[in-house]
C-alpha cells in the first residue's frame, strides 16, 4: 500500500468532510457517497482519527501519513444527483441572496465534489449579504486552504474566529488555523 505524507490540500479536504459531518442533515445530500467510506478511502483512516492526527501534529507527532489519494478522491466520487428542486432552491437563494445558511451549505457540497468555482460563487453571495457572520468566512477559509492559499485562508479563518459564537465551530476553525501552521 502506497503511503504519502499529508499535503495541505488533503488536510483541508478532511476538514471540509468534517464540516459536512457537523452540519445537520448535510451528509444526506451527498447522494450515493458515504462520508465515512470517502474518508477511509481518501486517507486510510476514519475521518475522526485523521482530524485527531492533524490536531496532534506539531506536539511531537509528525505530519499524518495517508494511504489513499487524499483530495484526489474527488475523481472517484459518484457525481451529484441532478435534483431540479435543489437547483431551483440554489437559483432562488443566489438571486435573492437571502438564504445565507443554504448558500454556505451548498458551497460545502460543491467543495466536496471539487466544484471550487461554484463554491466560491456561493460563498461570495453569502458574504456580500451577511459579511458580519462567521459561517461563510469559515467555509471560504476552508476553500482557500484547499487551494493552498495560506494567506487567504488565514485571513478568512481569522474573520470567522472573531465572529463565531459557538464553541464547537470555534474549535473547528482553530483546527484549520493549526493546519496552516504545519509544514505540509
Amino acid at each position: 500500500m502506497k503511503q504519502n505524507r499529508m499535503r495541505l490540500q488533503d488536510g483541508f479536504y478532511a476538514l471540509v468532510l468534517d464540516e459536512i459531518r457537523n452540519q445537520p442533515g448535510l451528509e444526506k445530500e451527498l447522494g450515493a457517497n458515504n462520508l465515512s467510506a470517502v474518508a477511509l478511502t481518501a486517507f486510510g483512516s476514519t475521518l475522526k482519527r485523521f482530524c485527531q492526527d492533524i490536531e496532534m501534529t506539531g506536539t511531537g507527532i509528525p505530519i499524518p501519513i495517508i494511504t489513499g489519494p487524499g483530495f484526489m478522491i474527488i475523481r472517484k466520487l459518484t457525481p451529484p444527483a441532478t435534483i431540479w428542486l435543489r437547483s431551483l432552491a440554489d437559483i432562488l437563494s443566489i438571486w435573492s441572496g437571502s438564504n445565507y445558511e443554504a448558500l454556505c451549505r451548498s458551497a460545502l457540497l460543491h467543495i466536496f465534489w471539487g466544484q471550487l468555482d461554484e463554491a466560491e460563487r456561493k460563498i461570495n453571495v453569502a458574504k456580500n449579504n451577511h459579511d458580519d457572520r462567521a459561517y461563510a468566512h469559515h467555509v471560504y477559509g476552508l476553500l482557500r486552504g484547499l487551494q493552498e492559499d495560506r494567506e487567504g485562508s488565514q485571513f478568512e479563518l481569522d474573520l470567522a474566529l472573531s465572529r463565531e459564537g459557538f464553541e464547537s465551530a470555534r474549535q473547528r476553525v482553530h483546527l484549520a488555523l493549526h493546519l496552516l501552521e504545519l509544514d505540509c
